[in-house]
């Protein structure tokens, strides 16, 4: 299951993996994944709306360490997903053409207040699920990307193959050191 939030929190990852820097101070990274979630019609954004994007980044780790962690979520917590998502109108629109028939909401305007308004709304759909339960932190130290488990027996500790393959070597390579 993919979630704009859980993405958007992973984001930060890049600034010591891979990118060695953030890519939400890269606009062409950052347009191309407003766009990824049908998040159209963004100009790069201001100094200030890129702070607020990187206060928000930051503050939605922490609500995810405390969910992985079993932890309840404070009312400011909450207020602050509500905040974000109290920022933006929108109208509804009938789509029809041929067969298709689609509901769905607009906003009043295009901007980022809005990426951030679809970012706390994913947040909300993701705590409001089933998922909320297998939120997990990877374990690697070096690491930590956040994830589901999909897993049948929903004990997975790592957010991929290559942490898995990464972290029993390590374990491996701990156990010679010790037996020498």
């Amino acid at each position: 299951m993919d979630f704009l939030c859980l993405e958007f929190v992973n984001s930060s990852w890049y600034i010591t993996h891979k990118l060695f820097n953030d890519p939400l101070r890269n606009n062409d990274w950052l347009l191309s994944f407003a766009d990824k979630w049908n998040i159209k019609s963004l100009s790069a954004p201001t100094e200030a709306e890129l702070k607020r994007l990187i206060d928000m980044r930051k503050h939605l780790a922490e609500i995810f360490a405390k969910i992985a962690g079993g932890e309840k979520l404070l009312n400011d917590d909450i207020e602050f997903i509500n905040g974000y998502m109290s920022c933006v109108s929108f109208f509804r629109v009938l789509n029809v053409d041929k067969e298709n028939r689609k509901l769905y909401e607009e906003p009043l305007v295009h901007g980022w207040k809005w990426f951030m308004a679809e970012i706390a709304a994913s947040f909300s759909r993701l705590y409001s699920s089933q998922y909320v339960n297998n939120l997990r932190i990877c374990q690697n130290p070096e690491c930590g990307w956040f994830f589901i488990d999909e897993s049948k027996k929903k004990n997975r500790k790592w957010c991929d193959d290559t942490c898995a393959s990464l972290m029993k070597v390590r374990r491996f390579r701990q156990r010679q050191k010790e037996k020498i």
